[in-house]
């Protein structure tokens, strides 16, 4: 059995919610984003990855009291400002096909950013934990990373194809269906918290 410092576990511990945290303000700013520009699908998306890091956090705190330690709180936010200023004074309407392209472009390359640094530092975090002997945070740690790089594949070739967009049609005749996917994936978004026994 692997003997933890119990305040290094915790400070490593909230390292990884501070991550999961600020993605979950990131993503509620591109939901909002999206909204703006009227595109429902990429709403959608960003939406159910808001939930999906709410749930994220309530596992990690559940997996940290399984060590019988309470989580440390977490606060000093950094201010991303994924939303432009002047978008304050824009009437929605009024935007362009090619303005909106553009902000999708902008707004993709910042989500596979953010994805790419959360797998990075999570994937640090875990290591230090394997290299300690403590393979159950190593593996808790693991599938998180392991989800980030699905979700830099993902975004790493939907960029692909996004860049090669010459006109918003690409965008616009996949919001409805991206839309209705992303809905009716919402019942699955809460499956980790009843299947995970702690």
């Amino acid at each position: 059995m692997t003997i933890i410092d119990k305040t290094d576990f915790l400070e490593k511990m909230k390292h990884v919610q501070q991550i999961v945290l600020e993605n979950l303000m990131i993503h509620d700013e591109f939901a909002n984003y999206f909204n703006f520009l009227n595109l429902q699908g990429y709403k959608r998306m960003h939406e159910n990855e808001y939930l999906e890091n709410v749930i994220k956090n309530r596992l990690i705190n559940r997996y940290i009291l399984t060590k019988k330690l309470l989580p440390a709180n977490v606060n000093n936010f950094p201010s991303f400002n994924i939303i432009p200023h002047d978008w304050h004074t824009v009437d929605p309407l009024t935007i362009s096909a090619d303005y909106t392209l553009k902000a999708v472009k902008d707004a993709f390359s910042v989500y596979l950013e953010r994805m790419e640094y959360s797998k990075e530092h999570v994937e640090k975090i875990a290591i230090y934990f394997s290299q300690k002997g403590d393979l159950i945070t190593y593996s808790f740690l693991n599938d998180m990373v392991k989800h980030y790089d699905k979700d830099i594949k993902y975004l790493t070739r939907y960029m692909a194809c996004l860049n090669k967009a010459e006109s918003i049609d690409y965008i616009m005749e996949k919001q409805d269906s991206m839309h209705d996917e992303y809905r009716d994936d919402l019942p699955n978004l809460v499956k980790p918290l009843m299947e995970v026994k702690y």
